[in-house]
């Protein structure tokens, strides 16, 4: 099956673990936004800041990006990349697996978009997404919508996608 995996940036470990689980057990991530959330990225861009704070002059006179500033620039195309693959990894998915941790953001987006592709699958012609919330949460209201199927753990998701 087409799988997503949400959840915090900082819980990246777990949602990588989750998928290698998922892979193993032959399913597909439609994305894997964890590659949005590397360090090193971030760091080269706080280098390239410290290097490079003056402002650089073009060849006509005209104030040029500086190195910092073209960094800058290419973060945002990455993370505007990122975005689109995230949406349209949930968009992909048969099944959305939601790994929650105290503070998400991004994550409630994401399941906000699982529930509404469940609640239009029928017009759609399309099976309903299957959306599981795996550990206890209860941060917002829409863990109680009716489409979510709790989970202790990614096994127990794993072991629920089997066919009968």
């Amino acid at each position: 099956m087409n799988i997503y995996v949400a959840s915090k940036f900082t819980n990246a470990e777990a949602v990588r673990a989750a998928i290698g689980k998922l892979l193993y057990a032959g399913h597909r991530i439609t994305f894997d936004w964890t590659v949005c959330s590397d360090a090193e990225l971030r760091a080269k861009v706080e280098q390239l800041k410290a290097a490079y704070d003056a402002t650089a002059v073009g060849k006509d006179g005209a104030e040029a990006l500086t190195p910092f500033e073209e960094a800058q620039a290419a973060l945002e195309d990455f993370w505007h990349w990122c975005a689109q693959k995230d949406v349209q990894g949930v968009h992909d998915a048969e099944v959305f697996v939601l790994l929650p941790i105290v503070g998400m953001k991004g994550a409630w987006m994401e399941l906000g978009i699982a529930l509404s592709r469940w609640t239009v699958q029928e017009a759609a012609q399309r099976p309903k997404i299957r959306i599981f919330i795996v550990g206890e949460i209860q941060d917002t209201v829409f863990v109680h919508h009716e489409a979510i199927e709790r989970a202790s753990s990614i096994e127990d998701v794993i072991k629920a996608l089997q066919p009968a």
